[in-house]
């Protein structure tokens, strides 16, 4: 360039920046970005909120199935093998009856809790009825050795009394498939020691100087 000539200025010799003339217009994106964020985090916040309010009532279910479990072990004390399914079907209504006037969102999560909660309690609850039955049964196994004792009041003499010991071993058969056969023994060696004792007390009423046991 000539000392003190100034060149005609052309277009696109310089930036666009670096002399003002517009751009690629990126506007729409940026604000379809925008609103693209904004949508996703009110998302996130609504799932969160969901999860919040399925946490809420699943505290409040809580304590309605225990609650729930409770009258049900008292209602089938004596069927305790009617228990599991009965506590199966009822949290599962209790769960639907709770549930109503959630969010669908809320009321999937909900659901979810609940069922991962049965699913876990199920075992203690089987725990629950076999622990229960056992406990029927060595009330069973309680009374027969009771009525076998008291045979001893009939007793006549010795050979009255091995008649008693058979019936409790006979017994002793049936009761080891409830109990431990350590604790069958100690609880026929009780009430062998009560028969005899009944056995006594019927000779000396009967022929008081010609007791024979």
């Amino acid at each position: 360039m000539a000392r003190g000539k100034i060149e005609e200025y052309k277009v696109n010799s310089f930036s666009p920046q670096a002399v003002g003339i517009p751009g690629e217009d990126k506007s729409g994106q940026i604000i379809a970005q925008g609103v693209a964020n904004l949508g996703k985090s009110i998302n996130e916040r609504q799932a969160t909120s969901e999860t919040l309010s399925a946490q809420v009532k699943f505290g409040d279910y809580q304590f309605n199935y225990q609650q729930k479990k409770f009258d049900l072990q008292k209602q089938y004390r004596d069927e305790p093998e009617k228990f599991t399914a009965a506590m199966k079907v009822e949290a599962d209504k209790l769960s639907d009856t709770m549930g109503r006037g959630m969010s669908g969102g809320a009321f999937v999560k909900f659901k979810s809790l609940t069922n991962s909660a049965v699913a876990a309690d199920a075992d203690n609850n089987l725990k629950w009825a076999f622990t229960r039955d056992n406990e029927i049964q060595v009330g069973k196994i309680t009374t027969v050795k009771q009525n076998i004792a008291l045979k001893g009041n009939l007793v006549n003499g010795p050979d009255g009394l091995a008649e008693i010991y058979n019936d409790f071993a006979e017994g002793s058969k049936t009761a080891v498939n409830f109990i431990t056969p350590e604790a069958d023994t100690k609880l026929t060696e009780e009430y062998k020691k009560l028969a005899v004792k009944y056995a006594m007390n019927a000779q000396l009423l009967s022929r008081p100087y010609s007791l024979k046991i």
